[in-house]
């Protein structure tokens, strides 16, 4: 080696440093860079799945429960602030201070027939669209007779003899009856056609009245006992004579209108309902003895008038807790009010399980494909710090939050689907990231120990096989 003078080595010449060099162009590491953007993209769906499944889980505890019945009164109140008392066409006629007789055949007071008969023929007079009548009428032995001459009355208006042609269609409430058939419902067939289902569907512990009967198919035996069907309505479809729309083809899959629920003895079809108009409903009430209802000849001319009992069922059995209204008991008349005016505007939509699923990817999608796409084209620069994909991550699922929640209010305001289970989706889509993280460490950790086992269980076999020829050497 030269040396230079002073007895000092000459310094070695520089070598080219390309081992530390930043690789150039966007091929420089495409297979390991491409499958971990794939492998994030793979892990985030299936994460997203894991969380779909837990959230499912935990709406059916109570806790659960309370959190969307909590969020479905928040969207109730949504609608009670846009509705329109213009558009009410719907009102009630309470005759909570209607004298009542005690039944000698069963705890129950039925209310006297001729009053309410003389109540009908004055709200007929009126030539309302239809009358509902909140009133049980059950066939029992001590009644039979005043509940005869009170449904031929109601017949008579119903066919207005006077004037030649159709009155004013009449319907009243049975309940129990109804499962005996046309010909018992209501003592006789000829009264069938008045006969209308005035049960509610059963809520959860947790849960109030979000849902009305449309439709019972009774399922019973004739005289002859062959099996026969007989399909009813309920007050408020009966009243209305509207048919709910199924969603479009496109659509139905995801979106539920109307939900079929079979029960011992007959199937419901059941709806969801509008109780935006119920303090409208209230505030309009009208008392049966109320001069106004003679003298008055535009005060339910054209709408649909359902009589019940509005103030004294509150204190009684007919009382019901409303969504976004749970203050209060409702009085039952006022549930079929407000399904009858959800009936003449617009039916309730809900998310099915697929549609829910569904929404749940593509809101995931929505931060995870943008993210993807940026590290693909910066990928060269990855290894190196490249973009910073988990902030930006962060700040997408943020605003897919926000856009998430002010998407169910618009739904609910414009197109009235009840989006209730949209906290669960939201808290889903926050904590996604730390799941993810965590979940990547467990896999990561448990490979390592996988290795590290078979590893060992290898090196242990490795050790027995040598073992006989390690003994074998030593003994020559």
């Amino acid at each position: 080696m030269k040396e230079r003078r002073g007895g000092k080595k000459a310094p070695r010449a520089n070598r080219a440093k390309t081992s530390h060099a930043i690789p150039q162009g966007p091929d420089a590491h495409p297979a390991q860079h491409r499958s971990h953007i794939i492998a994030d993209v793979f892990i985030g769906l299936l994460i997203t799945g894991l969380l779909s499944v837990a959230n499912w889980g935990i709406e059916k505890t109570s806790l659960g429960e309370q959190m969307r019945e909590s969020m479905y009164d928040i969207l109730e109140l949504r609608l009670m602030s846009k509705f329109d008392p213009s558009k009410l066409n719907v009102a009630v006629v309470d005759i909570s201070t209607m004298h009542t007789t005690q039944s000698s055949s069963h705890d129950y007071d039925y209310t006297d027939r001729i009053q309410l008969a003389g109540l009908v023929q004055k709200i007929a007079a009126q030539k309302p669209r239809a009358i509902g009548i909140d009133v049980d009428f059950t066939p029992f032995p001590d009644q039979m007779d005043a509940d005869d001459d009170f449904l031929s009355a109601c017949l008579k208006l119903c066919r207005d003899p006077a004037q030649g042609k159709p009155g004013v269609p009449i319907y009243v409430a049975a309940f129990q009856s109804l499962l005996f058939g046309p010909s018992l419902a209501l003592y006789e067939q000829k009264y069938a056609p008045l006969a209308a289902y005035s049960g509610f569907p059963l809520a959860g512990d947790n849960e109030s009245p979000k849902r009305m009967v449309d439709t019972v198919d009774v399922h019973y035996f004739d005289e002859n006992k062959q099996a026969q069907d007989w399909q009813v309505k309920s007050l408020s479809a009966a009243t209305t004579n509207v048919t709910i729309e199924p969603p479009p083809r496109w659509a139905a899959w995801a979106l539920d209108r109307v939900t079929s629920v079979p029960k011992e003895g007959f199937t419901a079809t059941e709806f969801y309902v509008d109780y935006g108009p119920l303090d409208e409903l209230i505030a309009q009430t009208v008392p049966w003895d109320d001069p106004r209802i003679a003298g008055d000849p535009s005060l339910l001319d054209g709408k649909i008038v359902l009589v019940g009992r509005g103030q004294l069922a509150a204190a009684g059995s007919d009382r019901h807790i409303i969504p976004g209204h749970r203050g209060k008991l409702v009085a039952g008349v006022y549930l079929h009010a407000c399904a009858a005016y959800t009936l003449l505007h617009h039916p309730l939509e809900k998310l099915t399980l697929k549609g829910r699923s569904v929404l749940d990817f593509l809101l995931a999608i929505i931060v995870l494909v943008p993210v993807a796409l940026l590290r693909w084209r910066y990928r060269a620069a990855e290894p190196h710090g490249g973009i910073a994909h988990h902030r930006l991550s962060a700040l997408l699922t943020f605003l897919i939050v926000v856009v998430a929640i002010a998407a169910g209010v618009y739904a609910v305001n414009v197109h009235h689907l009840m989006w209730d289970d949209s906290l669960f989706v939201a808290f889903g889509l926050l904590i996604h990231r730390n799941v993810e993280r965590h979940l990547v460490a467990i896999i990561l950790f448990a490979r390592r120990m996988f290795t590290l086992g078979w590893g060992l269980l290898l090196f242990k076999q490795d050790e027995d096989a040598y073992r006989p020829l390690d003994e074998e050497t030593r003994g020559r």
